[in-house]
């Protein structure tokens, strides 16, 4: 039942449209960095600065605010989806209704930390061949991270995978929240604009 249930989110065109969408806002990051680097700035041309101002170290950045609407575009509004197609009939014959929901929110879970980390992979590559490689980490205000300061100097590509993986857990729960927003509203798009 897992399976078929990451298997149903992993084919969805909501996660196409996810994917284009939070890979543009990943973009949109980058891109004003780089924008932004001046003269002054210049040792801050490396891809592992650039690709925090991607996740929203910068004021310029949108991905923190829109993450949500992107996480619940993905698996949001998948039992909404089940109760109009009456799929959830046909599954509550063969399993209870608690495992089934059980499954339903792991799924989600999984899928949310597949997508998000599959694409803060590749606009990590993206940043590591488009950004120079840092000769060394000295920091300006333009590039300085406020969250971990010690384990980014000494440490970057373990910073990378750390707040990879902080934003994979922050996605897997706004899909878990959205999935019991949906268990209360019958609507699909009520399901993943109420949970945002």
């Amino acid at each position: 039942m897992l399976k078929t249930e990451v298997y149903r989110n992993l084919v969805r065109w909501q996660l196409v449209l996810a994917s284009i969408f939070l890979f543009g806002l990943y973009l949109h990051g980058i891109e004003d960095y780089r924008q932004n680097l001046t003269d002054i700035y210049l040792y801050d041309n490396n891809y592992y600065s650039a690709f925090l101002a991607g996740q929203g170290a910068g004021g310029w950045s949108i991905l923190p605010i829109l993450i949500p609407l992107v996480v619940a575009l993905v698996a949001g509004d998948s039992l909404a989806w089940d109760r109009k197609t009456r799929f959830i009939e046909y599954i509550n014959v063969r399993i209870d209704k608690h495992y089934y929901f059980l499954y339903k929110v792991v799924s989600s879970a999984i899928t949310s930390i597949i997508f998000v980390g599959l694409i803060s992979f590749i606009v990590f590559v993206y940043c590591y061949f488009t950004f120079q490689s840092p000769l060394d980490l000295t920091l300006t205000e333009l590039s300085k991270p406020t969250y971990a300061l010690e384990l980014f100097e000494s440490h970057s590509l373990l910073y990378v995978i750390v707040i990879t993986i902080n934003l994979c857990l922050i996605a897997m729960v706004i899909s878990a929240i959205s999935l019991l927003v949906s268990i209360f509203v019958k609507n699909i798009y009520g399901s993943s604009s109420f949970s945002v």
